[in-house]
């Protein structure tokens, strides 16, 4: 997705100011691997038929964008393709995610897009 789209595409999410089953808030990264790992095989598996969005710096019952830039638990792309790499899923089939990083209201925020697939539902073996 181009920086722009995804960019109105998160305005949008904020504006409208709840989550559902295919949008999360998150104010920081996990600490916690097995709440990351729940987080992406719920966004993996929703039923929208929608990518999902993990957002990661925007407080959810908000919307006030907090920022992750100074995060210590921040991920990048291939820490989290690592990340699932080492979970054995049934079939040996992984979510496909994209991370993202957008400037919004003076801060970076990080959008991890879980792609829709076929491939539902994923399963931790």
């Amino acid at each position: 997705m181009e920086y722009e789209d995804l960019r109105r595409a998160v305005e949008l999410m904020l504006f409208e100011g709840r989550e559902d089953d295919y949008c999360d808030f998150k104010q920081c990264y996990h600490d916690n691997k097995a709440s990351r790992l729940h987080d992406i095989i719920c966004m993996a598996n929703n039923l929208s038929g929608k990518d999902g969005y993990i957002i990661f710096g925007v407080e959810d019952k908000t919307m006030n964008v907090l920022g992750i830039e100074h995060d210590a638990n921040r991920l990048n792309q291939q820490q989290f393709v690592d990340f699932l790499k080492g979970k054995v899923f049934f079939a040996g089939i992984r979510p496909k995610i994209e991370l993202h990083t957008l400037h919004m209201r003076g801060h970076e925020i990080d959008v991890l897009i879980v792609k829709s697939t076929h491939d539902t539902p994923y399963v931790i073996a």
